[in-house]
């Protein structure tokens, strides 16, 4: 947060000046962008190593983000002979031709909700999912 001190006094200085405080201020948050990405670098690599997705911290939320998760599309291919056709419809769309040819592909937001049925179709699903990679550090103050 910037004072209303702070904000006069940079209002208050001739254009050369500001000019130059505003090439400092940028060259600090430069730096501190940098130093920040390393710390997140750290905390990143550790959280992998520990196959962690949160440190704990009193008055800091400290959690990983992850890349989407995506699915084995060979691994999924069984499960359409364990479907009802409506449930197949629902989620898969073959390979077909258009202008393109455009590749299979499943819904797994509408896929995800046939683990419910169990069984071989629960753990054909679970054989598929590909958890997506740590990719970033969030840090954001508690409450």
């Amino acid at each position: 947060m910037i004072s209303d001190e702070r904000k006069a006094e940079i209002a208050s200085l001739k254009n050369k000046d500001m000019i130059e405080e505003g090439i400092s201020l940028q060259d600090k948050a430069n730096a501190f962008y940098e130093e920040l990405k390393f710390l997140k670098f750290q905390l990143l690599r550790r959280m992998r190593d520990d196959k962690a997705t949160t440190f704990p911290h009193p008055e800091i939320e400290c959690t990983a983000k992850k890349d989407n998760t995506s699915w084995d599309y060979n691994t999924l291919r069984p499960i359409l002979e364990l479907l009802d056709k409506s449930d197949i419809e629902a989620f898969y769309s073959p390979e077909h031709e258009e202008t393109i040819i455009v590749e299979e592909k499943y819904d797994m937001r509408i896929g995800k909700g046939y683990l419910k049925y169990g069984g071989e179709v629960k753990e054909i699903i679970e054989r598929a999912t590909q958890p997506g990679e740590i990719k970033d550090v969030i840090l954001k103050r508690k409450g």
